[in-house]
């Protein structure tokens, strides 16, 4: 039952079909208790994987027809790409099975999509934090746990940005991208209680803006997040290369005073005021970093007269 997937329906019935084909609050009820159960050997972890496998299948097939019904009778609302609770509690249980490994997990949802030509940002969002979050904190060690976790989040990413051109793809695109990428971000600058993972997450969010930027750059709203992130003092590393690909494209600056603009002032102050000796080592950092501001200032972005101030009297006096 769960493998029939809803494009075997007439297509006059297709095209107005919106209801789920099938009542998730009852399978959720009926399937818990199966993908609970304790493993005690390998017949028994197969029959759970290939269950989670058929589940993954029949929900994602359902999530793509509809967003093709959307599409074509031009009702794609918000309210129509959410999920409902059982199939997010459903979700949630598959993405904490303990007996399979995290990237094997991972590993399903994205073939699933991969097989379906599809990419659902509402359900990869979700799983991105269970996923993510899903080790036992007595038996992992943390390094561990930040590691696993970074895998999860640049694969995520990664099949994410196969698809960055949606105009050009043909895969069936549901939800918003920018929603996953905000996700991950969260993510990768939750604050780490041990110095040394916060060390390994600012390390990870240059490596993830490294890998995505094209991506990550080109919404304003993903720039406000990262602004947002790079202000925080912990993240030395990330903040310089905010401030280095700022620099290098002077077109992402915005054009008014809003919460961009005021962020992005944030971002520069913090630099100026903890890693003020990396700036002034370089003549041409300087210069860049008064570029910024002058053109921030032009546009009158919320702190950035009192810093073109603050960094000019500096500047105009080394060694006071």
């Amino acid at each position: 039952m769960l493998s029939q997937p809803v494009q075997q329906l007439p297509n006059w019935m297709r095209l107005r079909f919106i209801r789920p084909s099938f009542d998730w609050e009852f399978l959720t009820a009926a399937l818990i208790p199966i993908l609970e159960v304790k493993i005690e050997n390998d017949e028994t972890q197969k029959f759970i994987s290939s269950l989670c496998e058929q589940v993954l299948f029949a929900l994602l097939s359902e999530r793509k027809s509809t967003s093709i019904v959307l599409q074509e009778e031009q009702r794609y609302e918000r309210t129509n790409t959410q999920l409902s609770e059982s199939q997010i509690y459903l979700l949630y249980v598959i993405c904490k099975c303990s007996y399979m490994d995290v990237t094997v997990r991972l590993a399903q949802f994205l073939n699933i999509l991969k097989s379906l030509e599809f990419v659902d940002c509402v359900v990869l969002e979700l799983i991105s934090d269970p996923l993510s979050n899903c080790f036992d904190q007595s038996t992992t060690s943390e390094n561990v746990r930040e590691s696993s976790k970074d895998q999860v989040i640049f694969a995520i990413g990664d099949y994410l940005f196969k698809f960055k051109n949606e105009s050009d793809c043909k895969i069936q695109i549901f939800g918003k991208p920018s929603k996953v990428w905000e996700k991950l971000i969260d993510l990768l600058s939750r604050e780490s209680r041990i110095p040394e993972n916060v060390a390994r997450a600012d390390q990870s969010l240059v490596q993830f803006f490294k890998r995505f930027h094209e991506v990550i750059l080109s919404h304003w709203w993903l720039r406000r997040k990262l602004y947002r992130v790079a202000k925080l003092v912990e993240y030395k590393q990330f903040r310089r290369i905010i401030f280095q690909s700022i620099v290098e494209y002077p077109d992402l600056l915005p054009d008014d005073r809003n919460d961009e603009s005021e962020s992005l002032v944030q971002v520069l102050a913090k630099l100026w005021d903890s890693d003020r000796r990396w700036i002034t080592a370089r003549q041409s950092r300087c210069q860049d970093l008064r570029t910024l501001l002058g053109q921030l200032q032009e546009i009158d972005a919320e702190g950035a007269r009192i810093l073109v101030d603050q960094v000019a009297s500096v500047l105009a006096n080394p060694s006071s």
